[in-house]
């Protein structure tokens, strides 16, 4: 294991704590019900006074979801990829590492969000349709940081063309960015929803870097 990825690995360890905690502390931390129909909410001062200030907007809430659905084509993209370069080789192992270790992000994000429709820390603070729904950590910030953000780390290493791969990693940074805001200023999260969104996918992002610096590694050693 490389210094590199002796860091990668600390660094995940470290926000995979803090998201952790965060996530105890919304438990135990001036829980009050101030949510739609007496939901319980912790850091209740703190999310209120932010939930009261920002209101609801159906324009924020309606153009994050279309920025979300250009993230799920992004992540769509990369399936085609990979499933193209499986069909050309007929060999799993034939597949760029990278497209594979985005696929195992994906995974990764989506069992953290299955756990947490499961397991409910709070919900919303707009009842939308009168149906409360889980609230934390913000699904829509997870999924577009890190994919986003992961397709930006690894477009240079899956495009021929290094330039255009730039341009399309800043492209991806801030669609991620874009939605991420509009999901706040659209008021359906509480703020610590949106603070956990972001330490989970900075967790996640930090193991994918780290799973990314061992396979390079790996493949470096088979050149020679």
């Amino acid at each position: 294991m490389t210094e590199k990825s002796k860091r990668l690995m600390i660094a995940a360890i470290g926000l995979t704590v803090l998201f952790v905690l965060l996530t105890i502390l919304l438990k135990v931390v001036d829980v009050q019900p101030a949510g739609p129909q007496q939901s319980e909410i912790g850091f209740a001062g703190l999310n209120v006074a932010f939930a009261t200030t920002i209101g609801y907007s159906k324009t924020f809430y309606y153009a994050a979801a279309i920025l979300g659905i250009l993230c799920l084509l992004i992540a769509a993209g990369f399936a085609l990829m990979g499933l193209m370069q499986l069909i050309a080789t007929k060999d799993l192992r034939q597949v760029n590492y990278r497209i594979l270790a985005v696929g195992g992000l994906y995974v990764a994000v989506v069992l953290c969000y299955l756990f947490f429709e499961l397991v409910v820390i709070n919900y919303r603070p707009v009842a939308i349709n009168d149906k409360l729904a889980p609230s934390y950590p913000s699904s829509h910030t997870l999924l577009a940081l890190t994919i986003t953000i992961s397709a930006a780390m690894v477009l240079k290493g899956v495009l021929k063309n290094r330039r255009l791969a730039e341009i399309l990693g800043w492209i991806c940074v801030g669609l991620g960015v874009l939605t991420v805001l509009f999901r706040l200023l659209s008021g359906v999260h509480w703020l610590t929803d949106i603070v956990g969104g972001m330490l989970l996918s900075a967790a996640l992002l930090t193991w994918f870097a780290f799973a990314l610096e061992l396979l390079h590694e790996k493949h470096k050693r088979y050149e020679y």
